[in-house]
């Protein structure tokens, strides 16, 4: 009954409240066409007066802000990001050799102590290019948590859209293609570990993982969820690196062992990427109305509408990932192809792969070692 009495307050003051009507402003125009809608859709019931009142207080509260400012999330992520790659760096490069080294020997400063000793165990378990391969993505991800971008994200699903797919198909894959896979192998060696991430690295298992959280992202409650909170939307970020990592590990063959895929299977599984996680696109596209109502009255101050802004993200969202996952699939066969003309073996089985095997049919056959 408070919720009825709510409503008809609410109808009642819309009806005799005429400064409404006479305002000719953006923000009088649009409230008052929203309201003529809502009470032909609307009855005065509990589940009317609940949508009504959530309309008003995302009117009142509409207007984005997009003056420059730093967020708290961007800088501690990027920060966390690139302080785990430094240590990890310099904690296997004590023992490692110097990048484009011939010889076998033990990096120098496995010898020195202090911040000299492990700038050069840092330098050591690297070379140049997959640190700046890391670094670009530490980039991105500073990109996907900062401004203009997360705040663009609480007010368009353009923006969100795009916020994860440069999450999940640049940042991600660039960090893990600026990890040695030396030390993605030393890192996934403990045998709880190394037994998850094979299980989860399967190719049916990666694909199903990465579809369903791009999906489920794309859910209003979600978006709803992310939008209006910061420790919520570093969850979800979170929840989408992961997934990312996950899918992306077979495509990289990062994690060692034998049964890898093969040149034509990493390529069939990044096409399959570029479809199935790309239904919400197809979803937007084709939406006659506004899906996510708590960020339609937010778009509008953006000079957009909200039908247009769902259609702009579906189409961009598909066409690069498209062009990401296409890409990688067409780089992974034109190095497959240098490398036979060069007479070298695309699916070239390291040592590393051989020993990660044993190690894991040993741990099935005597479990108590």
């Amino acid at each position: 009954m408070m919720t009825v009495s709510i409503s008809a307050t609410v109808w009642n003051f819309l009806d005799t409240d005429s400064r409404v009507e006479s305002n000719k402003s953006k923000e009088g125009l649009f409230a008052l066409h929203l309201f003529q809608q809502l009470r032909l859709c609307f009855p005065s019931t509990r589940r009317g007066g609940y949508k009504l009142v959530s309309v008003l207080a995302a009117i009142r509260t509409y207007q984005v802000d997009l003056s420059f400012k730093f967020h708290v999330t961007e800088i501690l992520a990027t920060f966390l990001a690139l302080l785990a790659y430094f240590i990890v760096m310099a904690h296997h490069g004590k023992n490692a050799q110097s990048p484009g080294s011939v010889g076998a020997h033990p990096a120098s400063g496995s010898r020195q102590s202090g911040v000299r000793g492990l700038i050069r165990s840092f330098l050591a378990a690297s070379s140049p290019k997959e640190r700046l391969l890391f670094l670009i993505g530490a980039s991105f991800l500073w990109l996907v948590e900062g401004w203009p971008l997360a705040d663009l994200a609480n007010a368009s699903i353009f923006a969100y859209l795009m916020q994860n797919l440069l999450l999940s198909l640049v940042a991600v894959p660039l960090m893990l293609m600026g990890t040695p896979r030396w030390v993605f192998s030393r890192l996934t060696k403990p045998r709880y570990l190394d037994w998850v991430l094979s299980k989860l690295t399967r190719s049916l298992v990666a694909t199903s993982i990465f579809t369903l959280t791009m999906t489920s992202v794309m859910l209003p409650d979600v978006v709803n969820s992310e939008t209006g909170s910061i420790l919520v939307s570093s969850l979800v970020h979170l929840w989408v690196g992961l997934a990312a990592a996950i899918m992306w590990i077979p495509a990289l063959r990062l994690l060692p062992g034998i049964r890898q895929l093969s040149t034509a299977g990493r390529i069939a599984y990044l096409f399959t990427q570029s479809l199935l996680p790309n239904i919400p696109a197809i979803a937007l596209i084709f939406a006659k109305h506004s899906l996510y109502p708590t960020i339609a009255p937010y778009v509008r101050s953006l000079g957009i509408s909200a039908v247009a802004d769902q259609q702009l993200a579906g189409g961009v969202g598909k066409i690069f990932s498209l062009l990401i996952l296409w890409g990688a699939a067409v780089v992974i066969l034109i190095r497959a192809n240098r490398d036979e003309e060069l007479g070298l073996d695309p699916e070239l089985i390291t040592w590393d792969d051989v020993e990660r095997e044993f190690e894991r049919t040993s741990k099935r056959v005597t479990p108590e070692a």
